[in-house]
């Protein structure tokens, strides 16, 4: 159930906040077959989006320790990490695409 068999799918996780004094951290880590010695070094690249609070955060997005929204997918690495800070409650949607 975990793999991906073409491009444009994805897994979506629902769940809640579970402690409020505590920061969220979400990491996606792959392992990944060689690519190319010409041209992208990754056969896969996926992508890792966190919504809660109405905000979309993406892997690898930072401003100092924390993620930010906006930004770019990280198309480079083969871990991307969303770090949220304290405080937040309610509904988090995890996205692996």
């Amino acid at each position: 159930d975990s793999l991906f068999n073409s491009t444009g799918e994805y897994r979506e996780y629902v769940g809640t906040v579970a402690n409020l004094l505590r920061p969220v951290r979400v990491a996606l880590v792959w392992t990944d077959a060689p690519g190319s010695t010409v041209g992208a070094s990754w056969v896969n690249d996926l992508n890792l989006t966190v919504t809660v609070g109405g905000n979309t955060y993406r892997g690898n997005v930072f401003s100092g320790a924390l993620s930010t929204t906006g930004g770019l997918a990280d198309l480079n690495d083969n871990s991307e990490l969303v770090v949220l800070p304290t405080g937040l409650s309610g509904t988090i949607r995890v996205r692996v695409s």
